[in-house]
């Protein structure tokens, strides 16, 4: 099933307007392609009015012509650089044409150099959306070229996280199935000898071969999965959590070939979890050929 991060007109207007009436003191009023000729009327009187610019590039937009869009707002940004409204119309016309590096990269350059601007907060929105589609986008891709990829050698120190299996039956708990393969993730980065493949980049790919809802994989697919996103080692978890008494948590490692590991494990109580996780990260660092010490 093909699922898009497409872009919602209205939503993406309403922040324009909101952002453009909140620096003119007014209610926001939204943007519409109607407004057009008038705009280019007013700015040929007031050519440098960098306001009135700014909403006739979210028009543009409005209208779909991305091209003039763009260069209005790069005329924008030149005088004034931290114009949120500028960022989100050149930020958005990129994701129009897929193009969702690209926007994540205005995004992200526009937080990093102006992160207590006006409407920061709608670009961080934007940002986590382009980089969802960018994911998805690497995803496909990956698949695509799956022949090509199951020929070139794995990165030897790139490492990633599968969605831990959560034996419970208490269905509230499923959602540790990610929520401890991202602790995990964020604790072996801390390694910098490891690079760890991104939670949404093995999120896409997992939902692209149909294995988002439950992250139960067998060696080979494990295997397949670090081939495509260049991982030469995949960490396979399993938390059982019963109702009463210990719980226990233990992860393997699923080399490029195949071939797994004898897992690591810990047992310990419910209300030591997070203890418990990082204990398994410094054996899970040990199998991977780290000695924390």
């Amino acid at each position: 099933m093909i699922r898009r991060v497409r872009l919602g007109h209205s939503v993406a207007l309403l922040l324009a307007a909101s952002l453009l009436a909140a620096c003119a003191g007014r209610r926001p009023r939204e943007v519409s392609p109607a407004e057009i000729p008038d705009l280019e009327a007013r700015l040929e009187r007031e050519p440098e009015n960098i306001a009135l610019r700014a909403r006739y590039a979210a028009a543009l937009f409005a209208a779909n012509r991305c091209d003039d869009a763009t260069a209005a707002a790069q005329r924008v940004r030149q005088p004034r650089p931290a114009d949120a409204v500028a960022v989100l119309v050149v930020g958005q016309c990129a994701e129009k044409a897929e193009r969702h590096a690209e926007a994540l990269g205005v995004y992200r350059t526009f937080l990093a150099e102006y992160p207590k601007a006006r409407g920061v907060a709608a670009i961080r929105a934007r940002a986590q959306l382009a980089l969802r589609a960018y994911a998805i986008q690497q995803a496909r891709l990956a698949l695509q070229n799956e022949a090509q990829l199951s020929t070139q050698p794995a990165d030897p120190n790139t490492v990633a996280v599968l969605p831990l299996t959560v034996a419970s039956a208490d269905t509230s708990y499923q959602a540790l199935s990610r929520g401890l393969a991202q602790m995990m993730t964020s604790d072996l980065s801390l390694i910098q000898r490891f690079r760890l493949v991104e939670r949404l980049q093995l999120g896409a790919l997992l939902d692209e071969l149909r294995l988002g809802q439950t992250g139960r994989v067998d060696p080979g697919t494990a295997a397949r999965v670090g081939r495509l996103v260049q991982a030469s080692r995949m960490v396979q978890g399993l938390a059982n959590l019963p109702p009463e008494g210990e719980i226990r948590l233990e992860a393997a490692v699923v080399q490029a070939t195949g071939e797994v590991t004898a897992p690591e494990a810990v047992t310990g109580r419910f209300r030591d979890l997070l203890r418990l996780e990082k204990d398994l990260v410094v054996l899970l660092s040990a199998r991977l050929g780290y000695q924390l010490s």
